[in-house]
């Protein structure tokens, strides 16, 4: 796989595993500790994707040709 797929579609795999740990802590209810791990897996996998896009932008230097 290349460059770009993996450091995109890791995140994008842990914000579906935090929103599935998220709906498991919702469906125990209440404010609970698998409810806040969930939402904490899923703010990394947000913080990670925006750094991996950022990254990949800053090495995709435009060629300056209109």
């Amino acid at each position: 796989m290349s460059r770009p797929t993996v450091s995109v579609g890791i995140p994008i795999a842990g914000i579906i595993v935090g929103m599935a740990i998220m709906i498991l802590g919702v469906l125990q209810g209440g404010i609970n500790p698998t409810l806040l791990v969930g939402t904490l897996v899923m703010m990394a996998a947000i913080g990670y994707l925006a750094r991996d896009v950022i990254i990949l932008e800053a090495e995709t230097e435009p060629d300056g040709s209109h």
